[in-house]
């Protein structure tokens, strides 16, 4: 592969990194319900009892802190992936498919609950597949061989 490939594998690396980190920033700021989610749950934000309310923003807080750990360790990842180094790819992989192959379960696992409420299958789907193609374009086999 030429250079070109290897910088457009990077890209998609860092792409992923950027969006995780948007993500976890987004969720971390939220105080109340997203948009759709009174029609999941049958019931206003107001309507909510204190504890649910808290129950619910826990999780979203809790969704919020792992994209944002994806997205710092994907960020972390971009500089040994780009010099080549084994155990990097490894952690791309780990990483990608240990946070986004649950999610994407979920998110597949709610899709038939309610037809109004749109679950982020398409999202979760590129965000597990952004990093796979960013290895596989940045991989240099050269970097590989053995020399004597």
């Amino acid at each position: 592969m030429n250079n070109s490939c290897f910088w457009f594998g990077i890209v998609l690396l860092a792409l992923s990194s950027l969006f995780g980190i948007q993500y976890g920033v987004k969720y971390l700021l939220i105080d109340e319900f997203q948009e759709n989610q009174d029609t999941f749950y049958g019931t206003s934000w107001t309507e909510l009892s204190f504890n649910a309310q808290t129950i619910i923003l826990g999780l979203i807080k809790i969704v919020g802190g792992g994209l944002l750990a994806f997205g710092l360790m994907m960020a972390w990842l971009i500089r040994p992936v780009a010099r080549s180094e084994a155990w990097a790819r490894w952690c791309v992989l780990m990483v990608s498919f240990g946070f986004w192959g649950p999610t994407l379960y979920v998110a597949w696992c709610f899709s038939g609950t309610d037809p109004m409420f749109e679950l982020p299958i398409i999202q979760a789907s590129t965000m597990l597949v952004l990093p796979i193609l960013g290895l596989v374009f940045s991989y240099r086999p050269t970097d590989f061989i053995v020399s004597k």
